[in-house]
């Protein structure tokens, strides 16, 4: 089964210090607009995994975007969640800017989704 991937860039510098961004405490979402995604770290709900089989889609979604203009992943935690199902966040740093944080995950449909914004350490 191919995998669907919808990529929604959300800068924080275009948030306007945080509106439309949504996130209650402790909980296991995030409103980016009309999207729902899981939170940029990990909730109370989640599992971190050392088993990596069906992050595939999203391993080698973080890999080609990371493969861009000299860009390398300097961090990955794989969790899964009973809500959101397999979940592999990542950061990026891109040779010319600064890092990104990507949420990917992959529900049980086995579409794959990412999120990505500009790592400012907010949660």
């Amino acid at each position: 089964m191919r995998a669907l991937f919808a990529l929604v860039v959300w800068l924080a510098s275009l948030a306007a210090g945080g509106a439309g961004v949504c996130m209650a405490a402790d909980s296991d979402e995030i409103h980016l607009g009309p999207l729902t995604a899981p939170p940029w770290t990990a909730s109370a709900n989640e599992q971190v995994t050392s088993d990596h089989a069906g992050f595939d889609p999203c391993e080698q979604f973080v890999k080609l975007l990371a493969s861009r203009g000299g860009s390398k992943v300097t961090a990955e935690t794989y969790t899964t969640s009973p809500r959101w199902g397999k979940i592999l966040r990542a950061k990026i740093t891109f040779g010319g800017g600064g890092p990104m944080v990507a949420t990917c995950w992959i529900g049980a449909d086995g579409h794959a989704s990412i999120v990505m914004k500009n790592d400012d350490g907010e949660p």
